[in-house]
């Protein structure tokens, strides 16, 4: 991947190139990498999970979002998520799992 991002530089969004704007949303470019690398069988060992019954939530797709008594996130099988990425885009949902796992880490809150 490092080397395909090398290879073909990010190219910012056309409105903030003509405008000479930073993304304010910092996109990058490793998606589009990702998904080249994947669909393109670079990677011979992979698997493809469903959002809600895999082992990696990106809680932005989530229907549904469902925690245990210890806040762990679980997907449509009640088994806890063992990546959980983009929690902060619903984060009426997640505000009260993350001070508890603060808590719990005895992170200060």
């Amino acid at each position: 991947m490092s080397q395909n991002i090398t290879r073909y530089k990010y190219k910012k969004s056309f409105k903030y190139f003509i405008t000479l704007r930073r993304d304010p949303a910092g996109r990058g470019c490793d998606q589009g990498h990702a998904n080249y690398i994947v669909n393109n069988d670079i990677i011979n060992d992979k698997a493809f999970y469903s959002n809600s019954s895999g082992p990696v939530a990106t809680v932005l797709y989530l229907e549904k979002i469902v925690f245990d008594q210890k806040f762990n996130l679980l997907n449509s099988k009640n088994e806890p998520y063992s990546i959980v990425h983009q929690y902060d885009k619903r984060w009426d949902k997640f505000a009260e799992a993350v001070s508890y796992k603060k808590k719990s880490l005895n992170i200060l809150v």
